[in-house]
Protein backbone atom coordinates (compact mmCIF):
# COMPACT_ATOMS: atom_id res chain seq x y z
CA UNK A 1 0.00 0.00 0.00
CA UNK A 2 0.98 3.36 -1.09
CA UNK A 3 1.57 6.66 1.22
CA UNK A 4 -1.02 8.08 -0.41
CA UNK A 5 -3.67 5.42 -0.68
CA UNK A 6 -2.93 5.16 4.09
CA UNK A 7 -3.75 8.85 4.40
CA UNK A 8 -5.59 10.73 1.32
CA UNK A 9 -6.22 13.85 3.40
CA UNK A 10 -2.26 14.14 4.77
CA UNK A 11 -0.88 13.93 1.85
CA UNK A 12 -3.09 15.94 -0.25
CA UNK A 13 -2.96 18.50 2.54
CA UNK A 14 1.20 18.30 1.51
CA UNK A 15 0.76 18.65 -1.90
CA UNK A 16 -0.91 21.84 -1.35
CA UNK A 17 1.20 23.38 1.23
CA UNK A 18 4.22 22.70 -1.18
CA UNK A 19 2.60 24.45 -4.09
CA UNK A 20 2.26 27.14 -1.47
CA UNK A 21 5.50 27.16 -0.08
CA UNK A 22 6.95 27.25 -3.80
CA UNK A 23 4.89 30.33 -4.79
CA UNK A 24 6.06 32.38 -1.66
CA UNK A 25 9.63 30.96 -2.46
CA UNK A 26 9.16 32.52 -5.88
CA UNK A 27 8.64 36.29 -4.62
CA UNK A 28 12.40 36.34 -3.43
CA UNK A 29 14.10 39.56 -4.88
CA UNK A 30 16.67 37.03 -6.73
CA UNK A 31 14.16 36.30 -9.13
CA UNK A 32 12.03 39.51 -9.26
CA UNK A 33 13.88 40.27 -13.03
CA UNK A 34 13.08 37.34 -14.50
CA UNK A 35 9.61 37.40 -13.31
CA UNK A 36 9.21 40.39 -14.63
CA UNK A 37 10.44 39.98 -17.94
CA UNK A 38 7.99 36.45 -17.66
CA UNK A 39 5.60 38.68 -16.92
CA UNK A 40 5.81 40.26 -20.22
CA UNK A 41 5.92 37.81 -22.39
CA UNK A 42 2.97 35.83 -20.72
CA UNK A 43 0.93 39.58 -20.90
CA UNK A 44 1.87 39.32 -25.09
CA UNK A 45 0.38 35.56 -25.26
CA UNK A 46 -2.64 35.43 -22.62
CA UNK A 47 -3.54 38.88 -22.66
CA UNK A 48 -3.30 42.26 -20.33
CA UNK A 49 -5.41 41.49 -17.17
CA UNK A 50 -6.17 44.23 -14.68
CA UNK A 51 -7.27 43.63 -10.91
CA UNK A 52 -11.14 44.40 -11.29
CA UNK A 53 -11.11 41.91 -14.28
CA UNK A 54 -13.18 38.70 -12.59
CA UNK A 55 -10.68 36.88 -13.21
CA UNK A 56 -7.02 38.43 -12.23
CA UNK A 57 -6.75 36.06 -9.32
CA UNK A 58 -6.63 32.59 -11.71
CA UNK A 59 -5.16 34.35 -14.77
CA UNK A 60 -2.10 35.89 -12.19
CA UNK A 61 -2.18 32.21 -10.73
CA UNK A 62 -1.76 30.87 -14.14
CA UNK A 63 1.07 32.87 -14.84
CA UNK A 64 2.99 32.22 -11.71
CA UNK A 65 2.87 28.42 -12.52
CA UNK A 66 3.85 29.25 -15.88
CA UNK A 67 7.02 30.57 -14.42
CA UNK A 68 7.75 28.04 -11.87
CA UNK A 69 7.26 25.59 -13.63
CA UNK A 70 8.63 26.59 -17.07
CA UNK A 71 10.70 29.77 -17.79
CA UNK A 72 14.42 30.21 -16.83
CA UNK A 73 14.54 32.06 -13.36
CA UNK A 74 18.38 32.65 -12.97
CA UNK A 75 21.27 32.88 -15.20
CA UNK A 76 21.75 29.28 -15.58
CA UNK A 77 18.50 28.33 -16.89
CA UNK A 78 17.33 26.82 -13.73
CA UNK A 79 13.54 27.33 -12.58
CA UNK A 80 12.02 28.30 -9.74
CA UNK A 81 11.13 24.73 -8.76
CA UNK A 82 14.96 23.68 -9.95
CA UNK A 83 16.07 25.90 -7.39
CA UNK A 84 13.61 24.61 -4.42
CA UNK A 85 14.23 21.48 -4.86
CA UNK A 86 18.15 22.22 -4.29
CA UNK A 87 17.95 24.24 -1.23
CA UNK A 88 14.61 23.61 0.42
CA UNK A 89 13.43 20.48 -0.58
CA UNK A 90 16.91 18.30 1.27
CA UNK A 91 15.94 15.15 3.30
CA UNK A 92 12.03 15.59 2.85
CA UNK A 93 11.86 12.57 0.33
CA UNK A 94 8.02 12.80 -0.03
CA UNK A 95 8.77 16.52 -0.80
CA UNK A 96 11.49 15.60 -3.69
CA UNK A 97 9.10 13.08 -4.74
CA UNK A 98 6.34 15.46 -5.59
CA UNK A 99 8.89 18.01 -7.40
CA UNK A 100 9.52 15.05 -9.31
CA UNK A 101 6.12 14.39 -10.41
CA UNK A 102 5.42 17.97 -10.62
CA UNK A 103 8.01 18.67 -13.39
CA UNK A 104 6.82 15.45 -15.44
CA UNK A 105 3.25 17.57 -14.82
CA UNK A 106 0.35 17.47 -17.86
CA UNK A 107 -1.33 20.32 -19.10
CA UNK A 108 -4.48 20.32 -20.98
CA UNK A 109 -8.17 21.69 -21.63
CA UNK A 110 -10.54 19.46 -19.71
CA UNK A 111 -13.84 18.18 -20.47
CA UNK A 112 -15.75 17.17 -17.00
CA UNK A 113 -17.82 14.08 -16.86
CA UNK A 114 -18.58 13.87 -13.10
CA UNK A 115 -17.08 15.51 -10.17
CA UNK A 116 -18.24 14.60 -6.77
CA UNK A 117 -16.45 13.21 -3.50
CA UNK A 118 -13.52 14.50 -3.93
CA UNK A 119 -12.79 12.93 -7.40
CA UNK A 120 -13.34 15.03 -11.10
CA UNK A 121 -14.01 12.43 -13.98
CA UNK A 122 -12.66 14.37 -16.91
CA UNK A 123 -11.74 13.48 -20.59
CA UNK A 124 -7.85 15.72 -21.18
CA UNK A 125 -8.87 16.84 -25.06
CA UNK A 126 -5.14 16.88 -26.35
CA UNK A 127 -4.66 13.97 -25.02
CA UNK A 128 -7.73 12.17 -26.36
CA UNK A 129 -7.78 10.34 -22.91
CA UNK A 130 -9.90 9.96 -19.59
CA UNK A 131 -8.62 10.87 -16.41
CA UNK A 132 -9.97 10.32 -12.38
CA UNK A 133 -8.63 13.46 -10.70
CA UNK A 134 -8.38 14.06 -6.87
CA UNK A 135 -9.21 17.45 -6.02
CA UNK A 136 -10.87 18.42 -2.55
CA UNK A 137 -12.20 21.96 -3.29
CA UNK A 138 -12.83 21.79 -7.02
CA UNK A 139 -14.90 18.27 -7.39
CA UNK A 140 -17.64 20.09 -5.51
CA UNK A 141 -17.74 23.09 -7.74
CA UNK A 142 -17.58 21.58 -10.89
CA UNK A 143 -20.37 19.68 -12.87
CA UNK A 144 -20.56 17.68 -15.88
CA UNK A 145 -20.05 19.66 -19.36
CA UNK A 146 -18.12 22.22 -17.67
CA UNK A 147 -14.65 22.95 -19.68
CA UNK A 148 -10.92 23.94 -17.38
CA UNK A 149 -7.32 24.38 -18.66
CA UNK A 150 -5.01 22.99 -15.63
CA UNK A 151 -2.17 21.32 -14.65
CA UNK A 152 -2.59 17.67 -13.60
CA UNK A 153 0.21 15.70 -11.14
CA UNK A 154 0.55 12.27 -10.68
CA UNK A 155 1.62 11.40 -7.47
CA UNK A 156 2.01 7.49 -6.46
CA UNK A 157 -1.00 6.47 -8.19
CA UNK A 158 -3.27 9.34 -7.88
CA UNK A 159 -3.82 12.16 -10.17
CA UNK A 160 -3.68 15.72 -8.68
CA UNK A 161 -4.61 19.20 -10.03
CA UNK A 162 -2.21 22.30 -9.11
CA UNK A 163 -3.80 25.56 -8.82
CA UNK A 164 -4.01 27.20 -11.94
CA UNK A 165 -7.03 27.10 -13.60
CA UNK A 166 -8.74 28.73 -16.52
CA UNK A 167 -12.69 27.79 -17.01
CA UNK A 168 -14.32 28.15 -20.49
CA UNK A 169 -17.77 28.48 -21.69
CA UNK A 170 -19.62 25.19 -23.04
CA UNK A 171 -20.10 26.86 -26.24
CA UNK A 172 -16.44 26.51 -26.91
CA UNK A 173 -16.57 22.53 -26.88
CA UNK A 174 -16.66 22.40 -30.27
CA UNK A 175 -14.21 25.05 -31.62
CA UNK A 176 -11.92 23.60 -28.75
CA UNK A 177 -12.08 20.01 -30.03
CA UNK A 178 -11.73 20.68 -33.94
CA UNK A 179 -8.06 23.07 -32.79
CA UNK A 180 -6.57 20.01 -30.28
CA UNK A 181 -7.23 17.52 -33.20
CA UNK A 182 -5.61 19.51 -35.50
CA UNK A 183 -2.88 20.07 -33.32
CA UNK A 184 -2.65 16.33 -32.34
CA UNK A 185 -2.41 15.35 -36.03
CA UNK A 186 0.66 17.91 -35.56
CA UNK A 187 2.41 15.63 -33.19
CA UNK A 188 1.14 18.74 -30.67
CA UNK A 189 3.28 21.03 -32.41
CA UNK A 190 1.55 24.73 -31.04
CA UNK A 191 -0.02 23.58 -28.72
CA UNK A 192 1.55 26.15 -25.78
CA UNK A 193 0.73 29.44 -28.37
CA UNK A 194 -3.23 27.81 -28.26
CA UNK A 195 -3.14 27.87 -24.71
CA UNK A 196 -2.22 31.12 -24.17
CA UNK A 197 -4.48 31.98 -27.04
CA UNK A 198 -7.44 30.11 -24.94
CA UNK A 199 -6.45 32.53 -21.62
CA UNK A 200 -7.20 35.49 -23.45
CA UNK A 201 -10.12 34.27 -25.14
CA UNK A 202 -11.28 33.43 -21.71
CA UNK A 203 -10.54 36.82 -20.11
CA UNK A 204 -12.33 38.44 -23.34
CA UNK A 205 -15.69 36.10 -22.90
CA UNK A 206 -15.62 37.52 -19.35
CA UNK A 207 -15.55 41.30 -20.29
CA UNK A 208 -18.16 40.83 -22.95
CA UNK A 209 -20.50 38.49 -22.75
CA UNK A 210 -23.30 40.73 -25.25
CA UNK A 211 -20.96 39.03 -27.70
CA UNK A 212 -21.30 35.80 -28.82
CA UNK A 213 -19.32 32.90 -27.72
CA UNK A 214 -18.18 31.83 -31.07
CA UNK A 215 -17.42 35.24 -31.99
CA UNK A 216 -14.69 35.16 -29.41
CA UNK A 217 -13.44 31.42 -29.21
CA UNK A 218 -12.68 31.25 -32.82
CA UNK A 219 -9.55 30.55 -34.61
CA UNK A 220 -7.22 33.98 -35.15
CA UNK A 221 -7.21 33.03 -38.97
CA UNK A 222 -11.01 33.14 -39.11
Amino acid sequence: MTLFEKNENDLYSAFRSLLENMSRFSSDARFEKMAREANGVYEAKAGSIYTDDQQYETHMTSFLEWFLFTQPANEKGQTVIDVYREEMARGSDIELAMIDAIKEHIQDVFLVKSSKNGKIKATALLANKNYVISDQERAGLLRKGDIFEGRIVQFEKNWLLTNGFCHHPSGSLKFIKSEMKRIRKNGGEGIEEFLFALNAMSVRYERSRQIDVKEIYKSRKS
